[in-house]
């Protein structure tokens, strides 16, 4: 967790320093591992995949919780194979999740140390339909230790880093009832509302739709209503928020929290 808190954070901090100094790291072309070689960067094992131990470009999880790099494991399930290679249990199926939240931080990863990372040949978009539609325990074991990280980074890191766990956590509370209610039951709230005075233009917009995407759960709708001064601070950025869009999501917010369930 503490690994990925420092590349989360020191990492974005150092690529946004870069750009305001006007230079960019060069992105070379070739292969995610060949890259890796070349700058001498050792890359979190959490973003590994077991069975190649390369960079995983599309993570997915399986039916026993353990995510796989894409190729990896379903180039093992066309062999014949009918177990998990780190686990060693029988797979109740063969589906596969995409975790979105891990990919989300080896992106952010990739692209703080210059290391070029082409999108999964499976469109994400469709792997997000399937996931929310038909989420599996497994599926949902494995969002929560990125979710618990982002909420940590949201309460002791950087602004850029607050920043940048704030959109992270507003993309997840997207994807399904149950992430709404784990986010919020690990302590997302109050530190989301504190994020809704940031000066942070970006941050105060990421903030403000990560509580609306929350308060779709209906119990998460209390919970926001309960912890204190989050409404009034909602109210506040619907009068004085920095841009359009952090105005129209408040608005909606509080349209969503007065609903009756």
């Amino acid at each position: 967790m503490t690994r990925y808190c420092r590349f989360l954070i020191f990492g974005f901090e150092e690529d946004e320093l870069d750009m305001e100094n006007g230079s960019q790291k060069k992105i070379k072309k070739g292969l995610i591992t060949q890259e890796i070689a070349d700058t001498f960067l050792t890359v979190p094992k959490d973003f590994c995949c077991p069975i190649s131990l390369d960079l995983m470009r599309d993570p997915v999880i399986i039916s026993t919780g353990q995510t796989y790099d894409r190729s990896s494991i379903s180039r093992w399930m066309d062999e014949g194979h009918t177990t998990c290679p780190k686990t060693g249990q029988t797979l109740a199926h063969t589906r596969l999740v995409p975790n979105r939240a891990l990919r989300n931080l080896i992106v952010q990863w990739c692209s703080a140390h210059g290391i070029p990372l082409e999108p999964p040949e499976v469109m994400e978009a469709m792997g997000e339909a399937f996931a929310s539609a038909c989420p599996t325990k497994a599926a949902l074991e494995a969002n929560r230790a990125p979710a618990n990280l982002l909420i940590q980074q949201l309460a002791n890191g950087s602004q850029s880093g607050k920043t940048v766990a704030a959109r992270e956590i507003r993309l997840l509370a997207k994807t399904g009832r149950e992430n709404r209610a784990f986010l919020a039951e690990a302590g997302a709230i109050p530190y989301l509302r504190d994020l809704l005075s940031s000066p942070n233009s970006v941050a105060q917009e990421n903030s403000v739709t990560a509580l609306l995407n929350l308060s779709i759960y209906d119990k998460n709708k209390s919970r926001i209503m309960d912890e204190a001064s989050c409404l009034v601070s909602i109210v506040n950025v619907l009068r004085f928020g920095h841009t359009t869009e952090a105005k129209g999501k408040c608005c909606c917010n509080v349209v969503q929290l007065i609903s009756s369930s």
